[in-house]
């Protein structure tokens, strides 16, 4: 009998010691932040919002700061190429500063030590359009301590443009780049942020307390979070931290938006190589290329935020990595996304592919009392590779948590427990419409479930409708025990056989498993070959007079296929992620 643990070992920042840490980490960012002015908007807006000026640097003032201490709000301050040894401040001006030259590397603002070289504060939008902005320079040699950021600080309604600047070779606590706080939304398009290093948290981006950016167009690249390890957590964030604060009502979670940016080859020791989503954030992450970045947990993307729901759309997640490390038990899960923490994300509509763990998930990993809504996700050639006794979940890795999975491709993935789909632990888990073909369980001297492994878990907290589950290797499905139930489901009898449980033993046609009383509940099910259109380009969608066409069950079915289109189509449901 294989002995596979039941995931509960995958308690990373989720423990509750770890939530007081990070909220209270956050908290003493907001105690020691730097509070630019008086914090109010004391705004200088009367005859020179109409008569705007240009204020040039060097020709009539020697340095930036000069310029912006001479400006009103309505002016732009215009900056020569040259190298620039200052620390800048916009507080309460809407100021527009901004290099001359169409490259960022020509203009250059390096930061004294201990400070952070640009900060940005009281410059809230209006009309929900930032008029104050910093556009086009390199900005480096920001080492910044705690309560801001090495290159850029948008503190205290810091609401301004940030666009088309290289942020390079910065260093502070929080956000090694970019720290946005205290209800701050600045616009931060087309820079390229880059080899930037945070000790805690966000190498590349923080954000946090109220705040709701829109950071997309960006490339962020190369950035490091590394320090100190606590109980239960560590640094986090490789290239953006997302977070709000920790009280966590629903009526002032933040709402980021992170869209269209090349998140790519960021580390970290903890949780999320490329993006943490934290408490109270109800993030939007949408079209992103999140790609070879590293962390022990999640190394595309962590979710932990405590009942915020974020959205992950369009994304291509791929070839991240998210590796055993001693100092955290349960480490090595979630290459492309891992989920912890009382989550509630819905994750749809992504490429998650070619990412590699050590433990569990090599696409994503489920955990601690999440809930989510994983929906028509294209799930190819993800790794758990082999070595650590008890990994599970090449797809997919489900450990003590909830979710509905529905018209999504496993192909391809393989663990050696559970190829495409391993279900473990507590929680309910839906597994609908989805098409799981070709992955492999490569723990060869037991049956492990080539498709689908369900173990250790409670009776009748798994559903198991309208899939198709073909040409894994191993057996399609193993149940652990009299646990699941099976409805209308297309199962192939390829590798082992169709079907494995303790109970059951080997079953090789729908005849032995629809009906069968060692199994909890199988109704409907066929075991015939289905066409696909095209299986060796991947279109895997069933053809005309396949079997699986109009042969599923309305109970429980998705309302829409892969594609949105509605179903059913003709009046009767299609097995799989397509309705024909």
């Amino acid at each position: 009998m294989l002995n596979v643990p039941d995931g509960l070992e995958l308690r990373p920042a989720g423990s509750r010691t770890e939530h007081r840490r990070r909220r209270r980490s956050v908290l003493a960012v907001a105690a020691i932040a730097v509070v630019a002015g008086s914090g109010c908007f004391a705004l200088t807006t009367s005859a020179a919002d109409a008569a705007s000026r240009t204020l040039l640097v060097p020709t009539t003032y020697r340095t930036i700061s000069a310029a912006v201490k001479a400006a009103h709000s309505g002016d732009t301050v215009l900056v020569a190429p040259g190298t620039y040894r200052e620390n800048v401040t916009i507080d309460g001006k809407y100021v527009v500063v901004r290099a001359r030259s169409t490259n960022p590397a020509a203009t250059v603002i390096t930061g004294r030590a201990g400070r952070t070289t640009v900060m940005i504060a009281n410059v809230p939008t209006r009309r929900g359009v930032p008029r104050a902005a910093l556009i086009g320079f390199r900005v480096t040699g920001g080492s910044a301590s705690g309560g801001t950021g090495g290159g850029i600080t948008a503190l205290n309604h810091g609401d301004a443009l940030i666009e088309k600047n290289l942020i390079d070779g910065n260093r502070a606590q929080h956000g090694g780049g970019v720290l946005v706080y205290g209800s701050s939304n600045p616009v931060i398009t087309y820079n390229t942020i880059r080899g930037n290093h945070g000790s805690i948290m966000g190498g590349g981006v923080f954000v946090a307390m109220h705040s709701s950016p829109r950071i997309y167009g960006n490339t962020i690249q190369s950035n490091t979070v590394s320090g100190g390890t606590t109980p239960g957590g560590g640094p986090s964030g490789g290239g953006i931290y997302i977070s709000n604060d920790g009280n966590n009502p629903a009526a002032t979670r933040s709402a980021p938006n992170v869209s269209r940016n090349t998140i790519v080859g960021n580390t970290v020791s903890f949780a999320g190589g490329g993006i943490v989503l934290g408490t109270g954030a109800n993030a939007i992450i949408a079209s992103n290329r999140i790609s070879s970045n590293r962390s022990a947990y999640g190394g595309g993307i962590h979710i932990e935020n405590h009942g915020a729901a974020p959205s992950i759309t369009q994304n291509l997640i791929e070839a991240n990595t998210a590796a055993r490390s001693s100092a955290y038990p349960g480490s090595g899960s979630g290459g492309g996304i891992s989920v912890f923490g009382g989550s509630r994300p819905k994750i749809g509509h992504n490429t998650i592919r070619a990412n590699r763990t050590s433990y569990a998930g090599g696409g994503i990993v489920l955990a601690e009392s999440s809930f989510s809504a994983v929906n028509g996700n294209r799930i190819i050639g993800n790794q758990v590779v082999p070595g650590i006794t008890g990994s599970f979940g090449g797809g997919i890795g489900v450990a003590t948590a909830g979710g509905r999975l529905t018209n999504n491709v496993m192909q391809s993935n393989s663990a050696p427990v559970g190829g495409g789909i391993a279900m473990l632990g507590t929680g309910a888990v839906q597994v609908v419409n989805n098409v799981i073909v070709s992955n492999n369980a490569t723990l060869a001297s037991f049956a492990a479930g080539g498709g689908l492994y369900i173990g250790a878990k409670p009776v009748n907290s798994t559903s198991i409708i309208n899939n198709v589950v073909t040409d894994n290797n191993d057996y399609q499905i193993f149940e652990n025990g009299r646990i699941a139930r099976y409805s209308a489901n297309l199962v192939t009898n390829t590798g082992k056989g169709l079907f494995f449980s303790f109970p059951a033993h080997e079953l090789h046609s729908a005849a032995q498993f629809n009906g069968n009383a060692k199994v909890l509940y199988a109704h409907g099910n066929i075991a015939t070959a289905p066409t696909f259109i095209d299986a060796a380009t991947g279109n895997l969608a069933l053809a005309a007079g396949s079997a699986g066409v109009n042969q599923g069950t309305a109970l429980g079915a998705t309302g829409v296929d892969i594609n949105n289109r509605a179903r059913p189509v003709g009046g009767r449901f299609d097995v799989g992620a397509w309705e024909r």
